[in-house]
């Protein structure tokens, strides 16, 4: 039984593809295929690369964080928990209930030192980043 329908089966398939005639292609067929292409490449143009934040802005966060871990390491020896005197935040009205909680609020230097590293060490693996998604040419 399996044996006669695989026949006929072969039979269909035979007598069909017999009967499709075979497409042809004109005869400037590949011609006129790369004169669309030559067109294609004259019409467009490259857009070239250009960093999201410029050189001299690198090297403007480069002197900031420079001056900070300055400041931290030779600034002064003792941290100061008057946090709104500082910024003068305390000259914006009633800040009662900051100065309780900044009074009572101390951060050792080792602290401050410790979270300044982290942020270095964050801003160089953001370019490390940076530069490996550049060189992958992928677009976020």
């Amino acid at each position: 039984m399996k044996k006669h329908k695989e026949k006929e089966l072969n039979a269909f398939l035979e007598k069909t593809t017999k009967a499709l005639e075979l497409e042809k292609a004109p005869k400037d067929f590949v011609r006129s295929v790369m004169q669309q292409v030559e067109l294609q490449k004259e019409n467009t143009h490259s857009i070239g690369y250009t960093p999201l934040v410029s050189k001299t802005s690198w090297i403007g966060i480069a002197l900031v964080v420079v001056a900070f871990f300055g400041f931290l390491g030779f600034g002064r020896n003792h941290t100061s928990t008057d946090w709104f005197s500082t910024f003068k935040l305390n000259t914006l009205g009633n800040t009662e209930a900051f100065n309780s909680f900044s009074n009572s609020l101390s951060v050792s230097d080792s602290t401050i030192y410790a979270l300044a590293g982290l942020l270095v060490f964050l801003g160089i693996q953001v370019i490390y980043l940076k530069q490996f998604f550049a060189k992958r040419e992928v677009l976020l």
